[in-house]
C-alpha cells in the first residue's frame, strides 16, 4: 500500500493537527467562575502563549515526520513529543492559573472580580484527548503502510 494513496491515515493527521490548533486558541481549557457567577473560559493562547507556540512547533514537525519518509525513525518519539505537547500548555495555564503568585493568576482575579475565584479545567480538553489520539492514530497507519511496502 502506498503511503500517498492513504487518505485515512492523512485525514487523521492533518485532522488532529487541525483540531489541536484549534483549540488552542479558541476552545477553553480554564474555566473561570467568579464573584457574579458568570463562567468565563481561557484558551490555552490567552493563557501561556509561549507553551503554545512550543506546542504549535512540535505539532509542525509531526507533520513533517508524517510527510517525509527520512524522519521514520524518529516518527515514534515525535508522535510521544505531540502527545504530551497536546496537553502541556493546557497543563501549564491550570498550575499557573492556581499558584497565587502567578501573573495568570493575578489577570484571573481580576477578570473574575474575586479574590478567590473558582477554576476548573475547561472543555476544550475533550478535544485535545480526540486531537492526540488522531495525530498518533494517523502517524501509526503511516508507519505500518510504510513498513508493509518496504
Amino acid at each position: 500500500m502506498d503511503r500517498s494513496r492513504d487518505g485515512a491515515a492523512l485525514a487523521l493527521l492533518f485532522g488532529g493537527v487541525a483540531l489541536a490548533v484549534v483549540t488552542a486558541f479558541f476552545l477553553p481549557v480554564l474555566h473561570v467562575r467568579g464573584a457574579d457567577r458568570a463562567l468565563l473560559g481561557l484558551s490555552a493562547w490567552q493563557a501561556v502563549p509561549l507553551m503554545t507556540l512550543l506546542k504549535l512547533a512540535v505539532l509542525a514537525l509531526a507533520l513533517a515526520a508524517g510527510l517525509l519518509p527520512h524522519l521514520r525513525p524518529l516518527r515514534l518519539p515525535i508522535a510521544a513529543a505531540a502527545g504530551v505537547m497536546m496537553f502541556l500548555p493546557a497543563l501549564g495555564a491550570l498550575i499557573a492559573a492556581v499558584t497565587h503568585w502567578s501573573g495568570l493568576r493575578a489577570a484571573i482575579e481580576a477578570m473574575s472580580g474575586s479574590r478567590t475565584p473558582w477554576i476548573d479545567p475547561g472543555w476544550g480538553l475533550v478535544a485535545l484527548l480526540a486531537a492526540a489520539l488522531m495525530l498518533v492514530g494517523g502517524l501509526r497507519r503511516i508507519d505500518r503502510a510504510e513498513a508493509s511496502t518496504a
